[in-house]
């Protein structure tokens, strides 16, 4: 499902986000859940470390997407409609 059709999945996203940066760099915050504001390096080895699990991710998803469960077309009379559309109409 394409993220902009799931609004509350996204608004979920950003708002838990924002409450992490609130939570890090708002002075009160700090106090209230003892934690110190991250620098530059502690952000670089989040980047360093998160960036190739993302990158695999994403090629074993287009593997699995191209190979593993391909999309399939049907014709139904004029019209060809594709998989999740058949698995619509099939339930």
């Amino acid at each position: 499902v394409p993220l902009w059709r799931n609004p509350s999945l996204l608004g979920a996203v950003a708002l838990s986000f924002a409450l992490h940066f609130a939570i890090l760099y708002i002075p009160f915050f700090n106090a209230v859940f003892s934690v110190v504001p991250l620098g530059w390096i502690e952000w670089k080895a989040i980047l360093l470390i998160s960036a190739p699990i993302i990158l695999v991710d994403e090629v074993l998803k287009l593997y699995s997407r191209t190979f593993v469960d391909p999309p399939v077309s049907l014709t139904a009379g004029n019209k060809t409609i594709g998989a999740s559309e058949h698995e619509k109409k099939t339930q």
